[in-house]
């Protein structure tokens, strides 16, 4: 029995990825006067688009492989984007202040130090989830800031959580069950992934 998520394999780089935030929005227009109403429900989730570089044998070995270990849409893995390497702030610590609620895009913070920045587009991981940071964030004097984030908390979130502000990852799943591989001269593999936040 596979014990999920599993780690990324080590070595294997991404060469391009679009990484999008699904919404759930629900859109009405009158059709006299074009006037439109929208209904956001509160489901958000990541789906991410991402092409791995060219691989040698050996390599392309370990990613096939990978790639198997997942069967198909059952298994998840954890993965971080290349520009979520290290938040643009300044702020190097952050912690839950206060239990946030599931389903939160709000929540304080403390443990910044004084005068610290978060900037919006920062990522940061909570548990096995990736967030991202709608708007600056600057710390008071005691360190404490309140943080507006998508998508929103995916459980209950304790008191004195550690947020994870570097090499923040998340917890995907493949988006098909028939993923496979191309395989050129030499041979060098050429693998495209397609995958979505795992709920």
């Amino acid at each position: 029995m596979t014990d999920f998520p599993l780690d990324f394999p080590t070595g294997i780089k991404i060469k391009s990825g679009t990484p999008r935030l699904m919404r759930l929005d629900a859109t009405s227009s009158d059709p006299y006067t074009f006037k439109q109403q929208v209904y956001s429900w509160p489901g958000a989730k990541w789906v991410w688009d991402f092409e791995i570089t060219p691989l040698t044998e050996d390599d392309g070995a370990e990613m096939r492989g990978f790639i198997l270990a997942l069967e198909g849409q059952a298994g998840s893995f954890m993965l971080g984007p290349r520009d979520a390497k290290a938040p643009r702030g300044t702020a190097t610590a952050a912690t839950v202040n206060g239990a946030v609620a599931e389903r939160a895009r709000v929540m304080n913070v403390d443990g910044m130090g004084a005068g610290k920045t978060l900037k919006r587009g920062d990522y940061f991981q909570l548990g096995n989830h990736l967030h991202m940071l709608r708007f600056d964030a600057t710390a008071n004097g005691g360190g404490a800031a309140t943080l507006y984030f998508d998508p929103p908390a995916r459980e209950a979130i304790a008191d004195n959580t550690p947020l994870i502000l570097n090499d923040a990852k998340g917890i995907w799943k493949l988006t098909a069950s028939d993923t496979g591989w191309t395989v050129t001269a030499g041979p060098i593999y050429q693998i495209s992934i397609t995958c979505e936040e795992k709920l």
